[in-house]
């Protein structure tokens, strides 16, 4: 990997480093597909409630909103449990300054990934203890291609914020200069067996046009 790479990563790690701060099995049919601007989208289940602006909508309004351009695109989306706590949350950071390409995602090689991996660990513990969390494992990075862009995807696990309980976070990293993007998505670990066909469902659908 170039120098010149090595470098556009650094600068797509720092742009995106406060993504950190920011979360029955279903059939396709109970999620909807909701743009986040810049092209890129994500299919969310039906029942989450999206935020835009200032504004919590439903996914429908807010994709009928969207559509004759009332409303700004969606931050994030998130689903609540009885008391009103986070169950799961989507959000998207966009990182126009990045220049990493899909190129050099592509060319990277095992060892670039164990010192990307060491970097993203170190960038995702860095906040937590202001968050009031801690992290308690990390399970690593690698490449996965999503709908033919090679994404860096990189997990680990928090205490929680509050009395939410364990936390499984999931990042999807989206170099493709100028218009690279994040996707983080998280759930509480008591919710896994409900919420991980839910978390993959959203990873495989995410798109950019």
């Amino acid at each position: 990997m170039t120098t010149l790479a090595r470098s556009s990563f650094r600068i797509a790690l720092l742009v995106t480093a406060l993504a950190w701060g920011a979360f029955p099995a279903w059939g396709a049919s109970n999620f909807v597909r909701v743009p986040f601007g810049n092209g890129v989208s994500v299919e969310i289940p039906g029942t989450w409630v999206v935020l835009t602006g200032d504004q919590r909508l439903s996914v429908e309004a807010y994709v009928a909103a969207r559509a004759t351009r009332k409303t700004e695109p969606a931050s994030a989306a998130h689903l609540h449990d009885e008391r009103g706590r986070t169950r799961a949350l989507v959000n998207v950071l966009f990182s126009p300054k990045n220049t990493a390409t899909q190129e050099n995602v592509r060319e990277l090689t095992a060892e670039d990934m164990k010192n990307l991996d060491a970097e993203l660990r170190s960038l995702a513990e860095k906040p937590l203890k202001a968050m009031g969390t801690r992290m308690t494992h990390w399970y690593g990075s690698r490449i996965r291609v999503i709908d033919g862009l090679h994404v860096v995807v990189h997990e680990h696990q928090t205490s929680g914020i509050g009395d939410t309980g364990p936390t499984r976070v999931r990042g999807l990293r989206v170099w493709s200069s100028p218009r690279s993007f994040t996707v983080m998505l998280s759930y509480r670990v008591s919710d896994a067996k409900m919420l991980l066909p839910i978390i993959e469902h959203m990873t495989a659908s995410v798109r950019q046009e």
